[in-house]
């Protein structure tokens, strides 16, 4: 008996110490996951942290990237329109000069059967004006005429139907100008000055539903 007590003492001791043992090591092993959680989340914080910042800074850049682009696409748009408008008003310019030159340089007068003007011979470059009363339809059917005239260019119309319009045209070839004007449907009646300046008078536009 005891030995038997002995043994069941020893017995229960050794279980006490066992069970302490597995206590601790539970505890020890429950804190490094704890400890491993509490890095990993951290971590996790940091990277999620680190993500948020990486965008906000690229955002930023982009905006930044963006507002500069638009700004100098603006500012090109402008150069762009300025030089466009200082260029057509050279080319209106140059075109008037050439007009005035070619005025002075008109081939001389074919005298016809009936001695009148309409059979002087212009080249180059050269101006009339449709002087008002007229409309726009009037001004459109003229100018679709001188585009059917062989030898002959339309280079610009301006001007307006309250003023009068001026039409600049290159003519390749020596034509009797004044003639082939006068032939032509919108066109009622035309006049020369002293000056060789050109004046052309169309027909009053047709009522509506005439």
């Amino acid at each position: 008996q005891e030995a038997e007590r002995v043994a069941k003492e020893k017995a229960d001791r050794e279980a006490k110490i066992a069970a302490e043992k597995a206590r601790k090591e539970a505890e020890i092993a429950a804190k490094e996951k704890a400890k491993r959680d509490a890095e990993e989340a951290k971590r996790k914080a940091a990277e999620d942290k680190a993500r948020q910042e990486a965008e906000r800074v690229a955002k930023e850049k982009a905006d930044r990237e963006a507002k500069i682009a638009a700004e100098k696409a603006r500012k090109d748009a402008e150069i762009a329109a300025k030089e466009k408008a200082k260029s057509d008003a050279e080319a209106a310019r140059q075109a008037r000069v050439a007009a005035d030159k070619s005025a002075k340089e008109v081939a001389p007068a074919a005298t016809d059967k009936t001695g009148s003007i309409s059979a002087e011979l212009y080249t180059g470059v050269v101006e009339f004006i449709v002087v008002p009363p007229t409309d726009i339809i009037r001004i459109k059917q003229l100018e679709n005429c001188l585009l059917n005239i062989p030898n002959l260019r339309l280079v610009m119309v301006g001007g307006s139907v309250v003023e009068g319009t001026t039409f600049i045209v290159s003519i390749q070839e020596p034509i009797p100008l004044i003639d082939i004007l006068g032939q032509q449907p919108p066109v009622e009646q035309i006049t020369q000055e002293k000056s060789k300046k050109i004046r052309v008078k169309l027909k009053a536009a047709a009522p509506p539903g005439a």
